[in-house]
């Protein structure tokens, strides 16, 4: 039988702006499908859209929905993120680039995120396994077996500056018997294997996308600022607390990219801030130490 080898590098895209982002079909509402986590002090959670699966192994017209759905089961467990369902009220088109390495190419998707108060994306893909026959034990008893080796390639973006914070790979194999698929058409054996080697591949990927967001905590912009208090685009939904510090940067400088693309380079610390109201997605916060500080200006929370 002709051996199918198809293979996906990842991709460290780090300090890609939000013109590199993903076109992926939508799928389902825009409802919360986890409840807000608690405040504890790690900061402020992020808010998580996952992108539908593209299926490229194509299993079968549902794989991708349950697929999908496997996931958020799986992240409803992270503290570090409150999951959002994307929306099916935004239309968008294919990008045939989107079959490599799962990079998002569609700016849309960044605004939309922006405009619905999300700031994280999860980009991911399924190509063709790869299928090898080989035998297994020792001569003259070894046995035939036919490997399915699936791979799941995903990105993990933050919307509000325009970066991707991982990119990796996940690799799992199921081994077959002939037996257990003999007389199943290819399509058949396939969901067979599939089947078997999806749930470990789903839990390792909700495990990266689980570190991700704890070695990357929220981030963000200053929406308003003034001499006396300053707006920031988290709030009680995402666990932000009276009492609260964020530092704020400056932007040092501006690099053309390829492209023409414009990437902000961070710059110095201008000081910090401190939270006085809390409302549902925005907060109100006064000058702790340094300034001015200004619309626009990069903000980290402090622990």
């Amino acid at each position: 039988m002709e051996k199918r080898r198809h293979f996906t590098r990842p991709v460290l895209a780090l300090g890609l702006t939000a013109a590199l982002l993903v076109t992926f079909a939508a799928c389902g509402g825009t409802k919360t499908a986890v409840r807000s986590p608690q405040p504890t002090d790690d900061g402020p959670r992020r808010i998580l859209w996952v992108l539908p699966l593209v299926d490229q192994a194509r299993a079968d017209p549902q794989a991708a929905s349950r697929t999908l759905q496997g996931l958020l089961d799986r992240l409803q467990r992270s503290a570090h993120a409150v999951i959002r369902r994307t929306p099916e009220d935004l239309e968008l088109r294919d990008d045939p680039r989107s079959g490599k390495c799962g990079i998002v190419t569609d700016p849309r998707w960044i605004e939309e995120a922006r405009r619905r108060g999300v700031d994280t994306l999860v980009s991911w893909f399924l190509p063709p396994p790869d299928i090898r026959d080989t035998k297994a034990g020792v001569w003259p008893l070894r046995t035939p077996r036919r490997t399915y080796r699936f791979s799941v390639a995903m990105n993990l973006v933050d919307v509000t500056l325009g970066i991707v914070l991982d990119s990796r790979v996940e690799t799992v194999e199921a081994v077959m018997d002939p037996g257990a698929i003999s007389g199943l058409s290819a399509q058949e054996a396939f969901r067979k294997a599939s089947a078997r080697a999806l749930p470990e591949l789903l839990d390792r990927l909700a495990r990266a996308i689980s570190r991700g967001l704890r070695k990357n905590p929220w981030s963000g912009l200053i929406l308003q600022a003034g001499p006396e208090e300053v707006t920031l685009g988290c709030g009680s939904e995402t666990g932000v607390r009276e009492g609260d510090r964020f530092e704020v940067f400056s932007w040092a400088e501006q690099v053309r990219a390829y492209g023409g693309r414009t990437l902000h380079i961070m710059g110095e610390k201008k000081g910090v801030i401190t939270v006085f109201e809390v409302r549902k997605n925005r907060c109100l916060a006064r000058p702790l130490e340094g300034g001015p500080f200004e619309k626009g200006q990069w903000v980290r929370y402090k622990s």
